[in-house]
């Protein structure tokens, strides 16, 4: 799950995807509001072994109001995998003494995703790196 928060609003979250397959993949929105998100996928196919990214926040000109709500991505494989995500929006954080476990989910594609949980970036991690 993504929470978004005021603090937090205009943070971009990353999805991780590795591709444990021995093909490529590609994902694809099926199911999104676009008019709450800002979604971008990585361009052409995950290669096997390798990482992708799928950047997700909040579009510009949304207003920041208490809402549930949820994206779909579907992969190219064979079984057409999808992977739901929720999203809280102007929520309350979790109250201190609650965990978030590293999820990791095998499809029988090859199509691995781990959330541990959605980390939210601002791009200062590739400006250090000078990969911006």
């Amino acid at each position: 799950m993504i929470r978004v928060t005021e603090e937090k609003r205009e943070a971009t979250f990353l999805l991780l995807v590795d591709n444990i397959a021995t093909y490529g993949i590609a994902p694809k929105i099926v199911s999104d509001d676009p008019e709450v998100f800002d979604i971008e996928l990585p361009s052409g196919s995950i290669e096997p072994g390798k990482r992708g990214e799928i950047r997700v926040a909040l579009a510009h000109d949304f207003e920041l109001s208490a809402k549930k709500t949820s994206f779909t991505i579907e992969f190219d494989d064979a079984r057409h995998t999808r992977y739901t995500i929720p999203v809280e929006i102007g929520s309350e954080p979790p109250r201190a003494g609650g965990s978030h476990s590293s999820v990791t989910r095998n499809t029988s594609s090859g199509a691995q995703t781990t959330a541990s949980p959605l980390q939210p970036t601002t791009g200062e991690d590739k400006k250090k790196d000078g990969k911006q």
